[in-house]
């Protein structure tokens, strides 16, 4: 199943509908890693790919003005891609509002064995799940639980392991997506933690009208 939710860059849709996304140019990582290194914030939606066997494929224009030292491009240039991919995806909820697709923020943590464990009387025998639901759920070696918003809502996924992550330029050439070059960000002062940026804030504008 495919969803395109930006048509800008016909390659990448094309490379989702084929699925010839390289992925041996791939950074393995895990998902904490990621966002404690490189922000959505400001970034845009490009599509939302679930393929088989549980893998989620999530592409992002990454804005590089927040990311202006992991894209080593100028401000003002075309944003790259950011493409990243779930392979072991237990479940996926969506809270959603109006339609956007400007990013807000993303976040992810991994989850406690203990905290697992307490789950088993809640969805063992729950006929909402899938019926391997569970032994899934304790089948994992580390549990994520990452969240994607937007202006509108957010995207939260429950999933198992690393991801693998691809940086790709406007043409479609692969850049480098290591993020070993780049330092954990600061945590942001308490006053801080609602600042938007600007984007956002103009497009909060237009949502009060």
């Amino acid at each position: 199943m495919s969803t395109e939710l930006n048509d800008k860059q016909s390659w990448l849709a094309q490379a989702h509908f084929d699925g010839s996304i390289n992925w041996s140019k791939a950074c393995v990582t895990n998902a904490p890693y990621l966002f404690d290194r490189v922000t959505l914030h400001d970034s845009e939606w490009e599509a939302v790919t679930m393929e088989r066997y549980n893998t989620l494929v999530l592409a992002f224009r990454l804005d590089a003005f927040w990311n202006s030292a992991y894209t080593q491009k100028p401000q003002l240039s075309e944003w790259p891609c950011l493409v990243i991919r779930f392979e072991e995806v237990l479940n996926i909820s969506y809270s959603k509002g109006n339609y956007s697709t400007t990013i807000s923020y993303a976040e992810s943590k991994r989850l406690a064995t203990s905290d697992i464990q307490k789950m088993e009387t809640v969805f063992k025998d729950n006929p909402f799940m899938p019926a391997d639901f569970y032994n899934r759920l304790i089948a994992c070696k580390e549990l994520y639980k990452t969240i994607i918003a937007d202006l509108q809502g957010d995207m939260e996924i429950l999933h198992d392991g690393g991801i693998d992550i691809l940086l790709i330029d406007i043409d479609g050439t692969y850049l480098d997506p290591s993020l070993t070059r780049l330092p954990p960000f600061e945590p942001l002062p308490e006053n801080e933690k609602n600042n938007t940026g600007f984007i956002s804030w103009l497009l909060s504008l237009f949502k009060k009208k």
